[in-house]
């Protein structure tokens, strides 16, 4: 993986050269300050969230710790780390948005692979499209305005949840985000692997290649 990694791991001098010389430095300020604006905007909207009190069905990460360190959205870091003790310091900022952008990161791949998943099931199976898009209209339109659902509608949309925990079965993401398919049996490390990618266990699936009915 050496071609991946930057000159200037490899050889800390190029990190004394100016930026006139090491154009890779104010590519890297600007890609730095554009992450910085993309998650600060996610951070922000935590802030407000953690401050409203506002309880959920399921609390986001970033809102519960904001909350359990105490830290409001006009409240700075102002106060050094070192002064609370004992005491759990509030989370700086810095570290919000790396959080943040970390378990962003992370879900975007297993999201985008199972969103196409669905959309390739919904294509092939025009019926329950639109048994899913009716549910989804239900739920979403009011007065010919279309609101976003939250998490306190999800028990009104039974069959989306169905549809999604049917695509997770079909081609599951994880744990390495590509599809496959096992043409026969097999046992790695005490582990056996059953043919086929989807679980067919028939007495679970009575029908596993149908899908939803």
């Amino acid at each position: 993986m050496v071609s991946n990694t930057p000159p200037v791991d490899i050889y800390p001098f190029l990190a004394y050269l100016p930026d006139f010389l090491a154009r890779w430095k104010t590519r890297a300020a600007h890609v730095s300050k554009v992450l910085y604006d993309v998650y600060g905007c996610l951070v922000n909207a935590a802030k407000e969230k953690a401050a409203s009190g506002k309880q959920y069905p399921y609390t986001p990460v970033l809102v519960r710790l904001i909350r359990e360190r105490n830290l409001s959205p006009d409240r700075g870091n102002e106060r050094d780390e070192e002064s609370f003790g004992d005491a759990e310091p509030p989370i700086r900022d810095s570290q919000l948005l790396s959080l943040g952008s970390g378990l962003l990161d992370a879900s975007v791949d297993s999201m985008h692979a199972v969103v196409e998943t669905l959309i390739l099931i919904m294509v092939k199976h025009p019926s329950k499209l639109a048994r899913l898009r009716a549910e989804i209209d239900a739920v979403t339109i009011t007065a010919g305005q279309v609101v976003a659902p939250d998490e306190s509608r999800l028990a009104q949309l039974p069959y989306l949840q169905a549809c999604i925990l049917e695509t997770l079965r079909f081609r599951t993401p994880a744990p390495l985000l590509i599809p496959r398919m096992l043409t026969r049996d097999d046992v790695i490390d005490g582990y056996i692997l059953r043919r086929y990618h989807r679980p067919r266990k028939r007495a679970r699936y009575p029908s596993p290649s149908r899908g939803l009915r």
